[in-house]
């Protein structure tokens, strides 16, 4: 009864959200190597190649968690049948990524990505979701219960047959147009038209919109047979490169890409002769010897919201809102999205926690300023090939709450002047048995709902 009360009170509490777009365009991108911001003193300042950074580069950026590995891992669940909820490799890098073409607004949940991934992951959906497709996260069911955690936007062989290839494919870079084309790159050479022709790790291939059949749901049902084209050969981005100026950490000229790892729609506009003969939009793209900055078919570096994407002389990752001047901080994945608030982000500091090991703390970021803070807990079984029920809060730009039946809300004071918390966590010691706590925090100023994120107890733990 109580609970049925605590839970009937949340639902009044959350309320529709009001758009707080901020005009400007944002870039969602995927390091490489760990980077940090702020020295990376706590979780949500490292960034691994499981997570992905969003900054609005202007004057004052600041890169921020878009979501931890503990999302990832939750929304994921028990994807490989191992009774393991916690393991920070199951996709191993996040390749590509890009908005849904069927998006519209101001305001992109982490529902409206589209992803590709270095791993093949997810036997326990069924067949596994493997490197040459394009997933998306699924979206709750209106009524509540239990949903698969991912569809698939792309299967490998509709793409196989759209490429004319029988070779397996691994995605490494994705964009569309906004006339639904469909542009990507590929994390080895390939043979496509008929498996006749080379098209390198660092050209470009693209579909027209003429060829790409989307589904009322919005995923592509088909790309017809032998209809892509080579939108750049990898000796065009080769030149393209080299013809930039840009330099490497010891100050020698980059004049290959090896491999191109990021791709979005250039939005300065414009089209470009491709290698095809055909016109296609202007590209932002980034490769494996580009370091931190961002290259446009227009020539050069690219820029957004009038700020260049990153300095053609060092590799320097400030205008990212990232630390230090490396070469290996190269981008894996990028994409363009309207700016506006960054989702709420639980990380922590372990992966789990046992009889030896009770104490941890979590962060919350991207909170308002001094917002009221609210975690709700709820228990869920361990189970091999589990992964967790939601309920859709379909107005809430992160429109699911994965807690119900509420086990508990706890107040968490306010968010400080950053819009960060902390919330130590402590289980009693004694427990005999495997505990999953999955977590979501609620901006009460918004309100807003954060992402899940899970705490296992592990009680055969050393």
């Amino acid at each position: 009864m109580g609970k049925s009360l605590v839970a009937c009170g949340l639902l009044s509490a959350l309320i529709l959200m009001a758009d707080k777009a901020g005009g400007q365009s944002a870039l969602l991108f995927v390091s490489e190597k760990t980077a940090t911001r702020a020295g990376g003193l706590v979780p949500l300042d490292r960034f691994s190649d499981e997570e992905m950074i969003h900054a609005v580069p202007g004057p004052s950026v600041v890169a921020r968690k878009f979501f931890s590995i503990g999302f990832l891992n939750t929304m994921l669940g028990d994807e490989d049948f191992d009774d393991n909820f916690l393991e920070s490799d199951v996709v191993d890098e996040i390749d590509a990524l890009a908005l849904s073409p069927s998006f519209s607004g101001a305001d992109p949940t982490l529902y409206d990505l589209v992803f590709s991934t270095q791993n093949d992951f997810g036997e326990a959906y069924g067949p596994a979701i493997d490197d040459g497709s394009l997933w998306r996260f699924d979206r709750p069911p209106t009524a509540g219960g239990f949903t698969s955690p991912v569809e698939i936007f792309l299967p490998t062989s509709v793409l196989q047959a759209g490429l004319a290839t029988t070779s397996g494919l691994d995605i490494d870079a994705l964009a569309f147009a906004a006339d639904g084309s469909l542009l990507l790159s590929f994390r080895e050479d390939e043979l496509i038209q008929g498996d006749a022709v080379l098209v390198g790790d660092g050209g470009i291939v693209g579909f027209p919109a003429a060829s790409v059949v989307y589904a009322p749901d919005g995923d592509i049902s088909t790309l017809g047979n032998n209809t892509a084209h080579i939108v750049l050969t990898e000796s065009a981005v080769d030149s393209l490169v080299a013809g930039s100026g840009l330099l490497d950490f010891f100050s020698a000229p980059i004049v290959v890409i090896n491999d191109l790892q990021g791709l979005a729609i250039d939005p300065s506009g414009g089209t470009f002769l491709g290698s095809d003969g055909s016109s296609w939009p202007h590209l932002l793209f980034c490769g494996s010897t580009t370091g931190p900055r961002i290259l446009t078919t227009q020539g050069g570096i690219g820029s957004l919201n009038g700020v260049d994407l990153g300095d053609l002389l060092s590799p320097d990752a400030s205008v990212f809102g990232l630390d230090g001047v490396t070469d290996e901080a190269d981008f894996t994945s990028l994409a363009v999205l309207p700016d506006a608030d960054v989702p709420l982000v639980v990380d922590w500091t372990t992966t789990g926690f046992s009889p030896s090991f009770l104490s941890d703390t979590l962060y919350l970021g991207n909170a308002s300023p001094s917002a009221p803070l609210l975690a709700v807990f709820s228990i869920e079984s361990t189970t091999a090939g589990n992964s967790f029920a939601s309920f859709a809060f379909n107005h809430y730009r992160f429109p699911a709450l994965y807690t119900l039946p509420v086990y508990l809300l706890l107040p968490l004071g306010s968010a400080d002047a950053s819009g960060r918390a902390l919330l130590p966590v402590q289980f009693p010691p004694g427990i005999t048995f495997d505990v999953n706590l999955v977590l979501q925090v609620i901006d009460n100023s918004g309100p807003e709902l954060s992402a899940p994120t899970i705490l296992t107890y592990d009680a055969e733990g050393a």
